[in-house]
């Protein structure tokens, strides 16, 4: 299920249990009034609340605290009578009153229920990947020695995230010299610490930009908000999408530029240099991307390991 499909799932939840709870409040409603007592006291309101819509600004105070008295009075017969006080707002959430929407947009609740659904479908998507699978012994003689720092120092990382220093990991390396592996060992040690982790190419990241290009304003957090909300992003093979006019720089400026502020890990690879990031992407892309303050710059030495 992608994030469009669980957002509209989650819309589905929240209008079904809004029809439900209006439904028992009909119920409760006529009940109540069923009751001589409390029809007594909701005709008194009823006309209290008539005589506050035509009374003069001198007798507002005196009317506000009459409709106060009888609303108190009715509540507590609700309570005897044990029937749900129905006057109380019972929304979960006080902005989108369980509408979803607020503002004319996906409300943050439901931004949140996203976030939590893709962590707990993320936990099943787990990177097979993992350092203990690494075979140095696959790598040339002369460069062993460093794969294995990097290697050490890669699994430090995961194993102490997030991370103190360097957030952002760039690896960089011809094709073949194992940089979507080393990725994939990061993403799957910091998953199974149970940290909200997502994978992408760059390729399907394109789409997902495209995507959201083309939908409505408050369809496009339901898109793009788990890249935004995961504690670390892989983004594999930067480099090899096509470049959309007013798509590709742009969303992916935005969501490393989101993450930033929100001091989220990214962990990119690439065939690229850091030359060559400046060169395809612009100054604003390459700033955030190798950002000596914030990113680690590795790059993978040796020859193709899937000739071997």
């Amino acid at each position: 299920m992608d994030k469009f499909q669980t957002a509209n799932q989650i819309l589905r939840e929240y209008e079904k249990n809004r029809h439900f709870a209006e439904l028992k409040k009909q119920a409760d409603t006529e009940k109540a009034l069923s009751y001589p007592e409390f029809k007594e006291l909701s005709d008194k309101y009823n006309a209290l609340i008539v005589k506050f819509a035509s009374s003069p600004d001198a007798e507002a105070d005196d009317l506000s605290a009459k409709l106060s008295a009888v609303r108190k009075k009715q509540t507590a017969l609700l309570k005897k009578l044990g029937i749900d006080n129905f006057y109380a707002e019972a929304y979960s959430c006080p902005h989108c009153k369980d509408t979803g929407y607020s503002g004319g947009k996906i409300c943050d609740c439901v931004n949140k229920k996203i976030v939590d659904k893709l962590k707990e479908q993320n936990k099943q998507n787990i990177m097979p990947a993992s350092f203990d699978g690494c075979d140095l012994a696959l790598f040339d003689e002369g460069v062993r020695n460093q794969i294995a720092n990097v290697y050490s120092l890669m699994k430090k990382y995961a194993e102490n995230f997030p991370p103190k220093k360097y957030r952002n990991i760039f690896i960089t390396g011809a094709t073949g010299t194992g940089k979507t592996f080393l990725a994939s060992c990061i993403l799957g040690a910091v998953s199974e610490k149970g940290f909200y982790t997502e994978y992408l190419t760059a390729f399907n990241l394109n789409n997902l930009f495209l995507k959201c290009h083309i939908s409505p304003l408050d369809e496009k957090y339901a898109i793009l908000g788990g890249l935004i909300a995961a504690d670390l992003l892989m983004i594999d093979d930067l480099g090899t999408e096509p470049i959309l006019n007013n798509v590709t720089k742009e969303y992916l400026f935005n969501i490393i530029n989101e993450r930033t502020v929100a001091q989220k890990s990214t962990v990119i690879s690439t065939n690229l240099s850091p030359a060559e990031i400046l060169t395809r992407y612009g100054e604003r892309i390459f700033s955030r991307i190798c950002d000596k303050s914030a990113s680690l710059l590795i790059s993978l030495p040796g020859k193709d390991l899937r000739l071997k």
